[in-house]
């Protein structure tokens, strides 16, 4: 018999998924890189951010535009190498299917055929 999706644990009210934990965990972590960095760009005024906003009329728009696109940008780097980092090993050895591929020089034969023309 197939067991259907765990059910939060009523105990303790968290969610018995590990991999919707990781994925959390990790978004929350690249939320806090993404709102730390878009106020670093603001502070040091890269690109001249921050003197476009200050002289613009609607100073919100351009703050939230920057910061939802280092968050949607940062959230999703840190939970793909999350979910990526799923088969590694700790050790740092490669076994199984992971790892750098082999590549090798395989020796070929051409045959040139006459006629034809060309």
């Amino acid at each position: 018999m197939t067991r259907g999706p765990e059910l939060p644990n009523p105990r303790t009210g968290r969610d018995s998924e590990p991999l919707l934990r990781l994925l959390a965990w990790n978004m929350l972590a690249g939320g806090a890189v993404a709102i730390v960095l878009s106020g670093a760009v603001i502070a040091f005024d890269v690109g001249n951010l921050r003197s476009l906003i200050v002289t613009a009329e609607e100073r919100l728009v351009p703050i939230l535009l920057l910061v939802f696109g280092f968050l949607v940008t940062f959230c999703s780097v840190a939970m793909g190498t999350a979910v990526m980092g799923l088969g590694a090993d700790p050790s740092g050895r490669s076994g199984g299917g992971g790892g750098h591929p082999d590549f090798r020089l395989v020796p070929l034969s051409s045959r040139r055929q006459s006629g034809g023309g060309r």
